[in-house]
C-alpha cells in the first residue's frame, strides 16, 4: 500500500497536482496549500521539526466574511516557541482522523436562545458549491467526505474512514451509515457519484471541475475527448462505500475530498429546481443539504438564515440553533459590531486605525483576539538591478537586512506582526528559534553601524551615490502601506537611500514580479502548507520553468532544497533548512521583517471559540472554516 507521504517526493505527482490546480483556473499560490493538507502532515510525522504562538487573489467567501483559500495544510499542531512540534500523522485508514469537536468538554452555561449573528460582505449568488465554488454562500450547510479541525488535521465528514489501494490509485471511503440529507433521504455513495459527475460534466461548466481530474476518465469526459459519465472511476461498492479509481497514484486525493469543491449536491432538488435549488423561496422550505446547518431563509441583498440540521448524524450536532447572516460590507467597519447587530467581526471588517482604541478599551480589549496568519513579510532586492547587482550587490543587500528596526516596525503596524529573523513563522514546524539559534538573528538584526559598515568599499560608502530605488508592493490595505512607509524612512535614515514607493494592484504587480521587472520588492508569503518546502523551495528554488519570484539563483541552494525535501531524519532535515537559511542570509537574498498576525472580535456571550492545541484562537480564516460547529451562546 502506498502511504500518503510518498507523493511529495514524487516530482511527477507534484507536477500533476499543479496541473490540476491550474485546471481549476485559480491562482497557483491559492492552491499550493492543498499539498500540505495530507502530504505535509505525513511528512511531518516522519520528519518532525523545530517549532511555536498560534494562523491571497480573491478566494471563496467563508461565513462571516473570511476568505477561504484552498486548504493550506493539515499542519502539525503548533508548539510553543523553541519546542518540538508534535508530528501529525496523515491517516492511511482513517482510524486516526481527528475527533474535534467531540473531544471538547460539553458547555454548561448555555443560554436558552442559541442564535448567533454574523455578517457576510456580499450577497451570495447561490449556495450550490458543487457547481460554483465562488457562489459566496455558507459552507456550513454542506459537508464533504472529510474536513479539518482547528489544528488543520483531517477529520471525518460524511466518511468515517478511508483505505488506499492499488499503489495509491484507488481510494475507498466508508460513509457513516447514519448520514442522511436534511429532508431524511439517505445519503449514499451514489450521491457523491452523481455530484462529482455533475461537476465534471462540461455542460455544467463548474468553476472547479479541474479539481477532480485525477479521477479515471475525468479529463477526457470534462474536455469532451471521448469518455462518458459511465467511464468515470466512480463506483458504489454498496450504499455506504464509495470507490474512487484514479488515472494514476495521487497521494493528495484525500485533501481534495476535504475541500469545499468536493461537497455533494442533492440530486432530486437539482433535477426539480435546477439553478434555483438552493433558494428556500423556490423549493418551498429549507434547502436540502447534508451539513450541520440548513438554509431556511434568504432575503436577497439583506440576510440569510441557517438553522441546525436536526438530522445531522456524521458528527455531534452543533450547539447553536440558528445563525443569522446580515449582508454587511467590510467597509462598514466596527459600527455593526459595536451597535449590537452582529456577534463576530473578522479582521477584514476591523479598520487598522481602530486597533489602538480596541486595545485601550477595557471591555473591547477582552473581546479582541489575535491570531497568526502563518506567514512572513519580507524584502527582496533583485540581484540583476542596481544597486543590488554586480560585485557590490551582495554587500548592499546585506546592508538592507540590517537597516530596518523590526521592533519599531511591528509597533508602527499596531502589533499586527512579530519581528522575523528567518523564513518560517513561529507557529509552523522548522521555525528557527532565535533564542536557541542566535546566529540567524545576529546576521540580519537591526544595526545602523553594521549596515553602514557593509557599504564600505562600494560606490555607496557613507550612504551616498545611490541610484534611483523603487520599492514595489501590491495594494493590500493600510497595514502594508504603513509598513512600506516605515521601511522607506528607515532606508533613508540608516543608509541614506532615497526610496520611492510604488503600490500596484495585484493585476499589475504579479506579472511584473514574475517577469523580473521590479527592483526592490516588499511582499508577504502566507504559507500554503506547514512544511519548509513551501517557502524554501516553492519561493526561492530557481530551477523551474515558470513562477520564479526573484532573479537570484544558486546551485548549492537548489541542490539543498531537493535533498531537504526528501530527507526523513528529523535532525538532519532541520539542519539542512538551517544551512539553506544561512545561504539566503549570507547572500542577502531577502530580508525577513515580520510574521503577520490579525485581530478578530467575539462578543463576550460567545463560547466554544475554536483553539489550537496550544490554546491560540483559531477563527475561520484560511484552511479552517468550521468554527460554527463548536460555538455557543453563554447565559
Amino acid at each position: 500500500m502506498r502511504t500518503p507521504t510518498e507523493w511529495l517526493d514524487d516530482p511527477e505527482q507534484v507536477r500533476r497536482f499543479e496541473e490540476r490546480m491550474r485546471a481549476a483556473r485559480v491562482p497557483r499560490r491559492q492552491f499550493l496549500g492543498i499539498i500540505g493538507a495530507l502530504g505535509a502532515a505525513a511528512a511531518l510525522a516522519a520528519c518532525g521539526a523545530e517549532s511555536a504562538p498560534a494562523t491571497s487573489a480573491p478566494a471563496p467567501r467563508a461565513p462571516g466574511g473570511a476568505t477561504t483559500a484552498a486548504p493550506t495544510a493539515a499542519a502539525a499542531p503548533a508548539a510553543t516557541t523553541g519546542a518540538a512540534a508534535a508530528p501529525t500523522q496523515a491517516p492511511r485508514s482513517g482510524t486516526n482522523l481527528s475527533n474535534w469537536p467531540a473531544n471538547q468538554p460539553a458547555p454548561t452555561d448555555l443560554a436558552a436562545d442559541q442564535t448567533y449573528r454574523a455578517a457576510v460582505p456580499e450577497d451570495p449568488s447561490s449556495f450550490d458549491f458543487n457547481k460554483d465554488l465562488y457562489a459566496a454562500g455558507s459552507n456550513y450547510i454542506w459537508e464533504g467526505l472529510l474536513r479539518y479541525d482547528p489544528d488543520f488535521n483531517l477529520a471525518p465528514g460524511t466518511a468515517e474512514s478511508y483505505e488506499v489501494g492499488s499503489g495509491g490509485s484507488v481510494y475507498v471511503f466508508k460513509l457513516n451509515p447514519k448520514a442522511t440529507w436534511s429532508n431524511g433521504d439517505p445519503l449514499t455513495a451514489d450521491d457523491y457519484i452523481y455530484s462529482w459527475t455533475r461537476q465534471l460534466d462540461p455542460a455544467t461548466a463548474a468553476s472547479y471541475a479541474g479539481f477532480l481530474l485525477d479521477i479515471k476518465g475525468a479529463e477526457s469526459f470534462n474536455t469532451k475527448k471521448g469518455a462518458t459519465a459511465k467511464d468515470l472511476g466512480l463506483r458504489a461498492v454498496d450504499k455506504n462505500t464509495l470507490e474512487v479509481t484514479l488515472e494514476r497514484p495521487a497521494g493528495y486525493f484525500p485533501i481534495l475530498a476535504a475541500y469545499l469543491a468536493a461537497v455533494p449536491a442533492h440530486k432530486p432538488s437539482i433535477e426539480k429546481h435546477g439553478e434555483k435549488a438552493t433558494e428556500p423561496s423556490v423549493v418551498g422550505g429549507p434547502v436540502v443539504s447534508n451539513g450541520p446547518f440548513v438554509l431556511t431563509k434568504w432575503d436577497r441583498g439583506r440576510e440569510f438564515v441557517l438553522e441546525r440540521n436536526e438530522r445531522y448524524a456524521t458528527n455531534p450536532k452543533p450547539t447553536l440553533q440558528k445563525i443569522n447572516y446580515s449582508v454587511i460590507p467590510n467597509t462598514a467597519g466596527l459600527a455593526p459590531y459595536e451597535g449590537g447587530q452582529i456577534d463576530y467581526r473578522s479582521f477584514q471588517g476591523i479598520p487598522n486605525g481602530e486597533i489602538p482604541r480596541l486595545l485601550n478599551d477595557p471591555q473591547l480589549k477582552q473581546q479582541l483576539h489575535r491570531h497568526s496568519q502563518s506567514g512572513l513579510w519580507y524584502l527582496v532586492p533583485e540581484v540583476d538591478k542596481p544597486p543590488f547587482n554586480g560585485e557590490n550587490g551582495r554587500k548592499v543587500r546585506r546592508a538592507i537586512q540590517k537597516a530596518v528596526n523590526r521592533e519599531q516596525l511591528v509597533k508602527v503596524i499596531q502589533n499586527l506582526g512579530e519581528p522575523a529573523y528567518s523564513l518560517i513563522a513561529p507557529d509552523l514546524p522548522y521555525h528557527i528559534d532565535p533564542k536557541t539559534n542566535p546566529e540567524f538573528k545576529q546576521r540580519v538584526d537591526f544595526s545602523k553601524d553594521a549596515a553602514m559598515k557593509e557599504l564600505e568599499g562600494t560606490p555607496y560608502a557613507g550612504g551616498r551615490g545611490w541610484p534611483e530605488v523603487v520599492l514595489s508592493m501590491r495594494e493590500e490595505g493600510a497595514t502594508s502601506k504603513t509598513a512600506g512607509e516605515f521601511i522607506q524612512r528607515q532606508l533613508k535614515e540608516n543608509l541614506g537611500m532615497e526610496v520611492k514607493i510604488d503600490i500596484q494592484p495585484q493585476a499589475v504587480f504579479r506579472p511584473a514580479m514574475y517577469e523580473g521587472k521590479l527592483q526592490l520588492i516588499f511582499i508577504r508569503w502566507y504559507q500554503d502548507y506547514p512544511d519548509p518546502n513551501n517557502f524554501y523551495k516553492d519561493v526561492f528554488y530557481s530551477r523551474k520553468a515558470s513562477g520564479k519570484r526573484q532573479r537570484w539563483s544558486n546551485d548549492q541552494f537548489d541542490d539543498g532544497c531537493l535533498k531537504a525535501g526528501s530527507e526523513t531524519d528529523p535532525a538532519k532535515r532541520a539542519q539542512m533548512y538551517k544551512d539553506l537559511e544561512k545561504i539566503l542570509q549570507e547572500e542577502g537574498v531577502y530580508s525577513p521583517l515580520y510574521y503577520g498576525y490579525a485581530y478578530v472580535l467575539f462578543k463576550p456571550k460567545i463560547g466554544g471559540i475554536p483553539k489550537t492545541k496550544t490554546g491560540d484562537v483559531q477563527p475561520d480564516w484560511n484552511i479552517f472554516i468550521d468554527m460554527a460547529r463548536s460555538l455557543y451562546i453563554k447565559k
